[in-house]
């Protein structure tokens, strides 16, 4: 089964915290397939991306009239567009805070009926922040996500993902779901 299927059978039998540790070369393609796919089932979602600007992802994910908002916490730190309406801009990646208000804001837009949060990704996340403040963010995270009964992918890179932090992403996750490497 491809890593595409596996997460969006996790997210159809109603597990709410999916981790996905994929290898960098199927990275791009299978972050955009599942957002593709959870809104070709008529999902509303949140993209959290710290790792491209909105603007790159929205060309590989058909937006269309959907439910779907991205939480960017690259363009304004790097002087990119932030003109998009569907998209909050953070300032930072350290901003982990205004990561949770702004998510607590797009889930209460959403009108549709099941809905699912994309976290891109960990590795990411760690470049700006230390070990115990990105734990205790995804735990916020998966805790609100959870009490909202969202679906929530957090995605990571094999790769650079070291043995501890893929540990603590096992015990968060309902599903682990690990993708081919190099």
């Amino acid at each position: 089964m491809s890593v595409v299927k596996e997460l969006a059978a996790s997210v159809k039998a109603g597990n709410l915290i999916t981790v996905c540790s994929i290898g960098i070369d199927e990275y791009e393609n299978v972050t955009n397939e599942i957002a593709n796919a959870l809104l070709k089932d008529e999902m509303g979602g949140a993209y959290i991306t710290a790792s491209r600007p909105a603007s790159i992802l929205s060309k590989g994910i058909d937006v269309g009239h959907s439910e779907f908002y991205f939480i960017d916490m690259i363009s304004q730190n790097i002087g990119g567009s932030t003109s998009d309406p569907r998209t909050s801009y953070i300032e930072s990646p350290t901003m982990l805070e205004s990561v949770i208000l702004n998510l607590d804001l797009v889930m209460r837009r959403l009108r549709t009926k099941d809905n699912f949060m994309i976290l891109d990704s960990i590795n990411n996340l760690a470049i700006h922040s230390n070990h115990r403040i990105l734990e205790e963010f995804v735990h916020v995270v998966v805790n609100k996500m959870k009490l909202k009964e969202v679906s929530s992918i957090l995605f990571s890179v094999k790769e650079q993902t070291p043995d501890e932090l893929t540990n603590i992403l096992k015990l968060l996750s309902d599903t682990f779901v690990e993708g081919g490497s190099k």
